[in-house]
């Protein structure tokens, strides 16, 4: 069952620059040893699987290059490079799993994280979720762009929004917050 909220924000997506650079590096380093298994490889069969991965990597790499997409996943490229190393033998299985959690990772990497607020608290939407009480909070301000937690023990934690709020909701949303603040509080 979801759970539904007052007001859910959704901060700023991380920079996944680096992430994006070692799945490059990784997929890049696969079609090498793909290209290489194909050259060499002794059964018809170990040709015939590196060429098929390598024409999927290439393409979906090539079709990511000319995309004017703010955000590439390469999830679907992780997936075959790590069954093209499934396929070798040996060590290299490690190098399959290795890709498998990069996939996994991808998501979480790149999500762009949510906190939602109800008449209970907040709940961050990270993997594992956060969840905090109003009585855990000493107070909640959302100004310019920032929100900002003041948690009672003294734990400050401000993000940056993903999009402009307009000053009625802004406005609204610290009402919100204020109001159940103080019934918490009182």
């Amino acid at each position: 069952m979801k759970k539904e909220f007052d007001y859910v924000i959704t901060l700023r997506r991380p920079d996944a620059v680096l992430f994006n650079f070692i799945s490059q590096l990784m997929l890049f380093l696969s079609l090498l040893a793909f290209v290489y298994t194909a050259i060499y490889a002794p059964k018809p069969f170990g040709y015939y699987f590196a060429i098929i991965s390598i024409l999927l990597i290439a393409t979906w790499m090539y079709a990511r290059f000319f995309s004017k997409s703010e955000y590439v996943s390469y999830k679907i490229p992780l997936v075959i490079a790590a069954l093209g190393w499934l396929y070798e033998a040996g060590v290299y299985k490690l190098v399959a799993v290795l890709l498998g959690v990069a996939f996994l990772l991808e998501k979480q990497v790149k999500f762009a994280e949510e906190i939602g607020f109800d008449s209970e608290g907040l709940t961050f939407n990270s993997f594992p979720s956060k969840s905090y009480k109003w009585n855990d909070l000493a107070n909640v301000v959302l100004k310019d762009g920032i929100i900002t937690l003041d948690f009672r023990n003294n734990k400050i934690i401000q993000k940056e929004l993903d999009s402009d709020v307009s000053g009625d909701l802004e406005k609204e949303f610290n009402e919100f917050c204020s109001r159940k603040l103080k019934e918490q509080h009182a």
